[in-house]
């Protein structure tokens, strides 16, 4: 099952792409940024990650930025999806396949 993120904005549904290796490396690349006394917080982990996910969707970064409470609660979304792929508890979320595109 893919996941993706959605929230409404001004009555409108906007969905992102679906969760993917590459979203998970930008997770993990501001994950290695953190300073070994610096709190894990996944809003400053995701956000990134959550742009991602939806660009070339009809929800633009000026949309994203007005739906704070959404993306917030995307954010904390993604920090679960990529805390469930790499501690091997989703194995079928992350594909070699999934992978192998990305490097492509």
């Amino acid at each position: 099952m893919q996941k993706v993120l959605t929230f409404i904005y001004k009555k409108k549904k906007y969905v992102s792409k679906p969760w993917r290796f590459s979203a998970a490396v930008k997770v993990h690349n501001e994950y290695l940024k953190l300073k070994e006394d610096d709190k894990i917080n996944p809003l400053q982990l995701c956000g990134e990650a959550v742009d991602y996910l939806f660009e070339g969707t009809e929800a633009t970064a000026d949309i994203l930025e007005y739906a704070v409470a959404s993306k917030k609660r995307m954010c904390f979304e993604v920090w679960e999806w990529f805390i469930e792929d790499f501690s091997g508890k989703n194995e079928e979320s992350l594909t070699e396949d999934q992978a192998e595109e990305t490097e492509n």
